[in-house]
């Protein structure tokens, strides 16, 4: 792989991490940079070690690679069904934090495909797999903190919307991740 080809790898991975973080700065609108922080670096640390763990065990994991969507499809859809319904049920109460549960929970949903771009790079050289590694986590950690503060621009003016379009987005991912 060349230095293209691992960027153009490492932004297609990041985009969900991204529209995640958009929706999740939509829905907790008093969270601030510690929270943007601890999210970007969640979701970069786990694209960055998806790839590695999918090199490293590729020929064990072949078998199981075709459950990979599937898991991050329950995972998102969990998520973005929780989001519905308190969007549902709780009008006055803003978000403030999210817990080390559900942040684990996306990072993990988000990255399962970037395992299988490691199964992807078996025939990669050691140097090349590091490089990648380093290139993906840093665009993941990067597109997550910029989505995550966009979605706190837009959630301002969406408001009780953003909960539910955020809860829609997460489904929406799943449900692609499926295809």
């Amino acid at each position: 792989m060349d230095i293209i080809e691992i960027f153009a790898l490492a932004v297609g991975l990041a985009m969900d991490a991204f529209a995640v973080a958009l929706s999740t700065g939509m829905t907790h609108k008093k969270c601030g940079m510690k929270q943007a922080l601890t999210m970007a670096t969640f979701f970069g640390v786990f694209q960055a070690a998806m790839p590695l763990i999918g090199w490293a065990l590729s020929s064990r994991f072949k078998d199981l690679m075709h459950y990979n969507n599937i898991i991050a499809f329950v995972l998102l859809a969990f998520i973005g069904g929780k989001m519905l319904i308190e969007a549902m049920k709780d009008e006055n109460e803003e978000k403030n934090n999210f817990s080390f549960k559900t942040l684990l929970a996306l990072a993990l949903a988000t990255s399962i495909d970037a395992m299988v771009a490691g199964v992807v790079m078996v025939k990669e050289k050691i140097e090349t797999v590091s490089i990648s590694i380093a290139i993906i986590g840093a665009v993941a950690f990067l597109f997550s903190i910029t989505g995550f503060f966009l979605g706190k621009r837009c959630g301002v003016f969406l408001k009780k919307k953003a909960e539910i379009f955020g809860g829609l987005v997460l489904i929406a991912i799943g449900i692609k991740m499926l295809f």
